[in-house]
């Protein structure tokens, strides 16, 4: 599997936890998700707008680091949804 599925894969993550969130009217906390199919981001505005880019090649720092906040997102949606 090359960096383009990859990239692809989590694209489709982020799109699909955008669609959840919106039609069980939830609000991310600290996060907001920016859809862009194989470039998508995840964005923190507490942090002054940091950009966290879900694809390669990229910023490997910024990628690792994109993937601890999408696991954390997708940690609160669950959390919330559970409650």
């Amino acid at each position: 599997m090359g960096w383009d599925e990859i990239s692809a894969a989590l694209g489709q993550v982020i799109y699909l936890t955008v669609v959840l969130a919106h039609r069980l009217r939830y609000k991310f906390e600290k996060y907001y998700l920016l859809v862009n199919g194989s470039y998508s981001k995840i964005c923190i505005p507490s942090e002054k707008n940091a950009r966290y880019e879900l694809y390669m090649p990229s910023n490997e720092e910024k990628f690792n680091r994109g993937l601890e906040k999408l696991l954390d997102c997708v940690r609160e949606f669950s959390q919330a949804v559970e409650d």
